[in-house]
């Protein structure tokens, strides 16, 4: 058995069994996570950017990032997902960043059968389906060989269905996680007729990513009870034409216990605590459910949901449901707040075309374009995809293999420049430290925390610094 081999088979074994007493002792350690203070020493927030199926990209990028920035290999790091990214973001969450851990993600990313989800990615076959007022979702289970990696079960042809690898799992998010999915009832804005029909009833609000009724909707149906919930009967009419967020994140409680601390009329988010496997086959599958690919996903437990300053409620919505991570494509605003001295890196994402966001803005409120530029300017470093990687992607060019070695190439660019940014950025409206956020103290110089301190913009798009590790300079020298 070559070396290779026998470090997959090792690596399998490590990850999808706990068997022993010190991994039964470390899950079960995974009941009393950290509370939020033990975060001030992170030094790196890594987010999955979705890209639809092209996972493979992350999982490159990931290896040369371990290679070279020694902060991955000490856990001193928050990860944050949205749509495919999900995945990996709960993967590592679970298992940190090991050389065995950073393994067998690439060979388990590169070989999973892509198949029926990429054959879901035809734009023009989607477009037709859109046009004739065809359902264009296919089934959640073709997730089952994703998730299972997620949660480390290792033999997932075997189980009937995703809810069985949920119960065949043992992890805990050991590590900060923060996962975005977008709040279906809130945002919903579809109207019966052809695909781009909207109900143009509220209106949303970029500065916190919530949702309100228009003024005159709002007044119309305060005299009308019994209309408004005939019409709306997943809402309730609150004492303000206020809605609810637009978005929820899922976060361990460690980031629960940060998040919360933010004002609600500055988070971006409700909050949905995640502790179980359960939990976290749930998250994926809400980031995920994107509009036209998956179904949307209804909340499985109400005391774990976080609404305004209140745990185990809804809001101003009778039930919650999730319609993927489109909504915030690299997950960081608040985390940043709280944690100052953090530097951020996103993995890349793909700009949506013209139709899908105008579709997507017409089923639910959101200009896509807006709030992923309100995202970007928060990357320090982002391992953007060249145009033309892209379009070979786009076209399936290129394999799993080679979308791997083409983000590790990417990034090997980027670490050793110490540069890469979003083509575009909007800076947001809170952008200055939250009041309560944690001082690092080795990061005390980077920043003044705290509004006492005045209203001082965080920096951002600054590259990673002192966090790129002797891998780069030792590239640099060589002339890479």
């Amino acid at each position: 058995m070559n070396v290779t081999r026998f470090s997959l088979l090792v690596a399998c074994l490590m990850l999808c069994t706990v068997s022993s007493a010190a991994e039964r002792a470390q899950f079960a350690s995974s009941t009393r996570p950290p509370q939020a203070e033990t975060l001030a020493d992170k030094k790196l927030l890594l987010s999955f950017q979705g890209k639809g199926s092209s996972l493979a990209w992350d999982a490159g990028v990931v290896k040369r990032a371990y290679e070279t920035v020694p902060a991955l290999a000490d856990n001193q790091v928050i990860v944050t997902g949205n749509s495919s990214g999900s995945v990996l973001a709960v993967y590592f969450s679970c298992f940190g960043f090991t050389q065995t851990s950073v393994e067998y993600a690439a060979y388990r990313i590169q070989h999973a059968d892509t198949r029926a989800i990429r054959g879901n990615e035809n734009a023009a076959k989607k477009a037709g389906e859109l046009l004739l007022d065809k359902p264009t979702e296919i089934s959640p289970e073709n997730l089952k060989e994703y998730v299972a990696f997620a949660l480390g079960v290792s033999d997932w042809r075997s189980a009937r269905d995703i809810a069985e690898v949920v119960r065949r799992s043992r992890v805990r998010p050991h590590y900060p996680l923060m996962i975005v999915a977008a709040n279906k009832e809130v945002l919903d804005n579809r109207a019966p007729g052809n695909a781009l029909s909207s109900k143009d009833l509220k209106q949303f609000d970029p500065t916190n990513f919530s949702v309100s009724w228009k003024p005159d909707v709002y007044d119309f149906y305060r005299s009308r009870p019994a209309q408004f919930t005939r019409e709306n009967p997943n809402l309730r009419l609150g004492a303000s034409p206020y809605i609810g967020k637009a978005c929820t994140c899922f976060v361990d409680q460690s980031m629960f216990d940060l998040l919360k601390r933010i004002p609600d009329a500055e988070r971006l988010c409700d909050l949905r605590l995640v502790k179980t496997p359960a939990d976290l086959a749930l998250a994926i599958q809400a980031s995920v459910a994107e509009p036209s690919y998956f179904p949307p996903v209804p909340e499985m437990d109400y005391q774990k949901l976080y609404v305004g300053d209140k745990l185990g409620q809804a809001g101003n919505t009778r039930r919650r449901s999730y319609v993927g991570g489109f909504i915030m494509s690299l997950t960081a605003q608040d985390a940043r707040r709280m944690l100052p001295s953090l530097r951020v890196l996103g993995t890349g994402v793909a700009r949506v075309p013209l139709p899908a966001r105008e579709l997507l803005k017409s089923w639910y409120l959101v200009d896509l374009q807006q709030t992923a530029d309100l995202s970007a300017w928060w990357a320090d470093m982002e391992i953007s995809i060249p145009r033309e990687v892209q379009q070979a992607i786009v076209n399936r060019d290129f394999s799993a293999q080679q979308e791997f070695q083409a983000g590790y190439d990417r990034a090997t660019v980027c670490f050793n420049q110490d540069q890469g940014l979003p083509q575009y950025v909007v800076p947001p409206q809170y952008r200055q430290p939250a009041q309560a956020a944690l001082n690092n103290p080795q990061g005390a110089s980077i920043v003044a925390v705290g509004y006492s301190a005045g209203a001082q913009n965080l920096p951002t798009m600054r590259g990673l610094g002192s966090l790129l590790g002797g891998q780069k300079v030792a590239a640099v020298k060589q002339g890479k």
